[in-house]
């Protein structure tokens, strides 16, 4: 009997086993775990869950260009050559003119991921406005705002002018006031220019423009003199009454730094 006994037991483990073993790994993909990044886990019908490897896809080691990776987009499948750590960042290294063998940081200009690519210039949150105020006493008496982002980055910063007319002596002066020419000067050199019809009826009248800047620059960094010229014309008394009068003025030199990126070839 107890042999009978023994046998029993041994079939009902050998079929609890076959059932363990039959039994379905999954219900759902909920219920397959995928191994690691870049892979895809689903439940087949048979119950087995199938683990499929993703491509492209950034953390699977291989650096794909192809479908857009660099090291803006995926820096930990892919590296940026011009940096010790990989990383799109930190002060672009510039030659040693004084060591052949050694480089030196330039003191603005740094990599940093702009819309997905690496560039070159001072990443917008360390850019800021400066602003210079200038005013011009006379027969016709203007105030001159200048906003010029800093330091300013060729292809990205930004140069406005306000101009103010503040005063007017009426017993020499007649309006309307029209401003027809503004020029920003880097001492003999000019890097932007508006043509202008802007008329001023009143005393208090103003007028906003925007100059684009386009010095010529041989090197990434450089500290350039900065004014702006403003011509103007207005009805001003002569000895034979009122006539067109044209004159115009100039802001104080201001010295700034600006930074040409096309300087630097990225690698």
């Amino acid at each position: 009997m107890r042999r009978w006994s023994s046998l029993l037991l041994a079939v009902l483990l050998s079929l609890a086993f076959s059932l363990v073993g039959c039994a379905k790994e999954c219900r759902t993909d909920a219920d397959c775990v995928a191994p690691g990044a870049c892979t895809a886990a689903r439940c087949l019908d048979s119950g087995k869950c199938q683990f499929l490897t993703e491509s492209p896809c950034c953390g699977n080691g291989a650096c794909e260009e192809e479908a857009g990776e660099n090291a803006c987009t995926c820096n930990a499948d892919c590296s940026f050559a011009a940096t010790d750590d990989g990383s799109c960042s930190g002060k672009v290294l510039l030659p040693d003119p004084r060591r052949e063998d050694r480089t030196v940081a330039a003191e603005r200009a740094e990599y940093y991921c702009d819309g997905g690519s690496c560039v070159v210039g001072v990443p917008p949150a360390k850019v800021q406005s400066k602003q210079l105020l200038s005013e011009h006493p006379g027969v016709v008496r203007f105030e001159v705002v200048t906003s010029v982002s800093q330091p300013f980055v060729l292809g990205k910063g930004s140069c406005e002018v306000r101009v103010k007319l503040v005063d007017m002596d009426e017993s020499r002066a007649q309006g309307p006031v029209r401003i027809t020419n503004l020029q920003v000067l880097s001492r003999n050199e000019l890097i932007g220019e508006r043509p202008l019809d802007v008329i001023f009826l009143n005393v208090t009248d103003e007028a906003v423009v925007e100059v684009s800047l386009v010095p010529t620059m041989a090197e990434l960094e450089e500290e350039r003199f900065f004014n702006v010229k403003i011509d103007y014309s207005y009805q001003g008394l002569g000895v034979s009454g009122f006539s067109l009068v044209r004159d115009s003025l100039e802001t104080a030199q201001a010295s700034l730094p600006f930074i040409d990126p096309d300087q630097v070839v990225l690698p």
